[in-house]
């Protein structure tokens, strides 16, 4: 829960064997070429109202085995246009964000810049205005999500409310 991961050389998450993770208002990104943000083993990844970002030569998300990734009200991307998710052919995704199609409901595209977000290169994926104005009304608040950004700013907290999808509300 609101965990912010940046400036990893060996990587944001490695998760080996049968881990179960809950990453919740939180942010993960890398800046290394060839490392992955996130890297699921045979485990299991809920992302719910998080930003995942990867880097030159690297993957927001890669799965391998038997991972299991469930993404909601969050926003995943690679900032060199590589594949934002590897092997990750049966997620479930919704109300999310991605530089690539994403399957599921509600998801939309959208193009990296790094106007949409504090300081990219540095791994800070909180929102600019120019951010908020791109995620706003992507996300859908549902019973049990979290009443707080990753700053502390409020949720809605009814459920089927539009909302900033990714960690961060914004400014």
């Amino acid at each position: 829960d609101a965990v912010e991961i940046a400036q990893n050389a060996g990587g944001g998450i490695n998760a080996a064997g049968t881990a179960e993770l809950l990453v919740r208002n939180s942010v993960v990104s890398v800046s290394a070429n060839f490392v992955d943000a996130i890297s699921l083993g045979d485990a299991t990844l809920s992302l719910l109202y998080s930003s995942v970002g990867g880097s030159a030569n690297s993957n927001a998300i890669s799965c391998g085995g038997s991972a299991t990734l469930a993404i909601r009200n969050g926003i995943v991307f690679n900032q060199d246009g590589g594949p934002t998710l590897d092997a990750c052919g049966s997620a479930d995704i919704s109300y999310s964000a991605g530089d690539e199609s994403l399957s599921g409901t509600g998801n939309t595209t959208f193009t990296v810049a790094p106007a949409l977000f504090a300081n990219l290169s540095s791994g800070d994926l909180r929102l600019t205005a120019a951010g908020v104005t791109t995620f706003t009304d992507v996300a859908q608040w549902q019973s049990g999500d979290p009443p707080t950004d990753i700053d502390g700013a409020p949720r809605p907290t009814t459920a089927g409310t539009a909302d900033v999808c990714g960690a961060d509300e914004g400014p």
